[in-house]
């Protein structure tokens, strides 16, 4: 689709909603998508990754669509998303655009209504731009990419209205007490995904469900027992990162405890340690005792070795060590973990 398409389209008034198709060498421009401003009854506008990057042609308009709900649009420009700051009724956003700024974040926050907001294929971005979001008291979902520092995370933090976090920084390392921290004073979150470019530093990152010996580790569990690595040698160990803010984790309580019960009636040797990186002690074992967990429980709080030794950057978190000592898994929970537990589980072990 051309300009000269987007021309024809803009001539269904009654239009409502309207996809554009993704294209690899894009033809449409900012001045093209503004010529849809004539569709003053469209709801929802999919354009991603359907515009020609040209950085010296005019800003796009789109301040006549006051009934848009949704817009999805990239790539974009600081001065493209004057107008879009200026829809009524807009709820979600999703858009992206590598020449954006702080300074073209700062528009959006008049946008009161929004629900969801998606910035993808950014870096520019710094903390900076999301003071400009404290007044978006809807916002349900959140996911940006820039070069972001705790200072952003302690900012997201005052966003209490969060449910789904993603946050993919290339500035410096999140530290893990940030991370605790935003965890702790979102108070409806269900889902996140906070991440930092750690290659920056210096420090490649393991690769994920690549089979590796499993570090050396001690920990003293609530009951005052010390456990090492050694402790779990020619057993299957299922280690379960998680802290009692974690919305998602407490939710999963009843489901890992019916399960750790069904494997360890089905496997003699199969063991699991659940880890908190919780502060206290008092609120882990008052969690502990509500359920009544019987398996080894320890708090290493929120700025232990291990977590970095295992790559930890979401909860809950999972790692499967088969009997031989090696990780055969490592990252959240799904059918992935499942499949590796049982793998490691049935298999025989070695002469």
């Amino acid at each position: 689709i051309t300009d000269s398409g987007l021309e024809t389209l803009a001539k269904l008034t009654n239009l409502q909603v309207l996809f554009l198709p993704y294209n690899r060498f894009p033809q449409m421009t900012t001045a093209g998508i503004s010529k849809l401003n004539a569709l003053s009854e469209l709801r929802v506008l999919s354009a991603s990754s359907s515009l020609k990057e040209d950085p010296a042609a005019p800003p796009m308009n789109l301040s006549n669509l006051r009934e848009l709900r949704q817009l999805y649009i990239s790539p974009l420009r600081d001065d493209d998303l004057v107008s879009i700051a200026n829809l009524p009724k807009l709820e979600w956003l999703l858009f992206g655009g590598f020449a954006l700024t702080d300074k073209g974040l700062s528009y959006l926050s008049n946008l009161k209504t929004l629900t969801r907001l998606q910035l993808y294929q950014a870096s520019l971005p710094t903390d900076a731009s999301i003071e400009h979001f404290q007044g978006l008291g809807s916002l349900f979902e959140l996911t940006l990419n820039g070069k972001f520092t705790d200072v952003g995370l302690e900012r997201i933090g005052n966003l209490k209205s969060i449910q789904v976090l993603n946050i993919m920084s290339y500035g410096e390392t999140f530290t893990p007490t940030a991370k605790q921290k935003l965890y702790d004073n979102l108070p409806n979150l269900k889902r996140a995904s906070i991440e930092d470019a750690r290659v920056k530093r210096g420090k490649k990152r393991k690769p994920q469900n690549v089979v590796r010996k499993a570090p050396d580790f001690s920990v003293k569990t609530l009951n005052g027992n010390t456990l090492t690595r050694d402790d779990f040698k020619g057993n299957v160990l299922l280690i379960y990162f998680w802290f009692t803010s974690c919305k998602p984790c407490v939710a999963a309580t009843p489901e890992i405890k019916k399960s750790y019960e069904n494997v360890t009636n089905e496997f003699s040797d199969f063991r699991m340690l659940s880890l908190s990186t919780h502060s206290y002690d008092a609120l882990v074992q008052q969690h502990v005792d509500k359920h009544e967990l019987s398996w080894p429980q320890a708090r290493i709080g929120p700025d232990s070795k291990l977590q970095a030794e295992f790559d930890v950057e979401g909860f809950p978190h999972f790692v499967v060590i088969d009997r031989e000592g090696n990780v055969r898994y490592n990252g959240p929970s799904g059918s992935r973990l499942d499949e590796q537990l049982r793998t490691a589980l049935e298999e025989k072990k070695k002469k």
